[in-house]
């Protein structure tokens, strides 16, 4: 039996632990992109973003707690659709994904990474 979902990346951070005071939950932010490439280095599809401490669209897990990092800690799963940059699904066969991330903390950089990933891609034809 086969898995089945869409790929990403599972950054695990605690963005809680830079947020220790009420002032410091807007300053709190995570700035990521990731680029996909087919297993000959040719490019398929580029993604960015920013996620900040109080991004009440992301740290919502408990309705009953504030929507911010520190109340709701979690860690970010960035997904990709695994479609082209012009919008078709890509086809079965390895990817490669260039991911770069910083967590910032008003104007200091935390951390920056760039890391390399290979990611596989199963399409079955409908039966």
């Amino acid at each position: 039996m086969g898995r089945t979902g869409l790929p990403g990346h599972l950054l695990r951070y605690e963005l809680s632990e830079l947020a220790v005071t009420d002032e410091m939950i807007s300053t709190v932010r995570i700035k990521w992109e990731v680029s996909y490439f087919s297993n000959m280095g040719n490019f398929v599809n580029h993604s960015s973003g920013v996620v900040a401490c109080d991004d009440s669209t992301v740290f919502n897990l408990d309705p009953t707690l504030p929507k911010n990092c520190r109340d709701n800690p979690a860690n970010l799963f960035l997904q990709w659709n695994g479609r082209s940059v012009d919008g078709r699904l890509v086809g079965t066969g390895v990817y490669i994904s260039k991911f770069k991330y910083k967590i910032l903390s008003d104007s200091e950089t935390i951390t920056d990474k760039d890391e390399t990933y290979t990611l596989g891609i199963s399409r079955r034809k409908s039966r």
